[in-house]
């Protein structure tokens, strides 16, 4: 850990009705953090508005610096404005990207004293790479070619798709990933305008996705294809040994067939698809779930 770190005059730590400004650059590994702005009543920590920058190669790696459940991710940068008040942390104006996919929005954590921090978000993207969603279920460090991997993060990237290449298995059989989520409770909301994908017959993406006592309820997420859609609701209970129980309820309507054919590369059709399905199993990965 290496910081850096400039204040007022130590005599303005007395006076509450004058902000103290604060400087901070901080690295943590490759983990790169810069603050710039004003505490208000500092001795207290009653208040303070903060100009953020956050950049490294594994958003998990600031578990360290925030105390927080975070899963394993591309390389990501973003920035936004902090403040601070009554035991809520308020990250505003948020703007930037993880791996290839942008994002911004708003983002809230409110510490409780003697309960699990609770988390609230609500971002978007203009575009996003569905391999960036991916690492954030199986964890990863995105697909190769990546900006901002670092070396082994490379080597990674280009082991997992040559592991892929070879295997037979349709279904991804690596664990999921899943961090300490008990820890904290969390409500997002997530919307992609655009999927990117030259082959990818999904057109855009919502999630609403809560985290209670450890427990991940999916209500719903939607991916628009063509002039239909596919929605899922999902509930995802950790188990002993890294197990997770799924129950999963998913929903076609109107489903495009044309715009599905169209992904094959190859195939023609034409017509709407409409139909649920109910799936219930635990693993420790989407195959192993689905085979049970």
């Amino acid at each position: 850990v290496e910081a850096r770190f400039a204040g007022g005059a130590p005599l303005g730590l007395r006076d509450p009705s004058r902000p103290w400004p604060v400087e901070l650059h901080l690295t943590n590994g490759p983990t790169r953090v810069a603050a710039k702005g004003a505490l208000r009543d500092p001795l207290r920590l009653r208040g303070a508005t903060v100009g953020l920058q956050l950049a490294g190669p594994d958003i998990a790696l600031l578990h360290p610096l925030t105390g927080a459940p975070l899963p394993h991710t591309p390389p990501y940068e973003f920035g936004g404005k902090l403040d601070y008040a009554d035991g809520r942390f308020r990250f505003t104006d948020v703007a930037g990207r993880i791996g290839r996919s942008d994002l911004e929005g708003t983002m809230t954590a409110a510490l409780r004293p003697g309960r699990r921090p609770e988390v609230t978000a609500e971002l978007r993207s203009r575009a996003v790479d569905l391999r960036d969603i991916a690492g954030l279920i199986v964890g990863g460090p995105g697909p190769s070619g990546t900006p901002g991997q670092t070396p082994r993060q490379r080597a990674q990237a280009a082991r997992t798709e040559a592991e892929g290449r070879a295997s037979p298995r349709v279904l991804p059989d690596r664990p999921l990933n899943f961090p300490k989520l008990e820890r904290a409770d969390m409500h997002v909301l997530y919307r992609a305008e655009r999927i990117q994908g030259r082959s990818m017959p999904l057109d855009d993406l919502t999630l609403r996705m809560d985290v209670v006592d450890g427990a991940v309820s999916l209500r719903p997420l939607t991916f628009g294809v063509g002039r239909g859609r596919i929605s899922v609701e999902a509930s995802l209970t950790p188990q002993a040994e890294g197990a997770v129980k799924a129950q999963t309820e998913i929903r076609f309507e109107r489903l495009d067939v044309s715009r599905l054919m169209q992904a094959s590369g190859g195939y023609r059709g034409e017509g709407a698809l409409n139909g649920t399905a109910r799936l219930e199993g635990t693993g420790r990965s989407v195959a192993g779930i689905l085979g049970g």
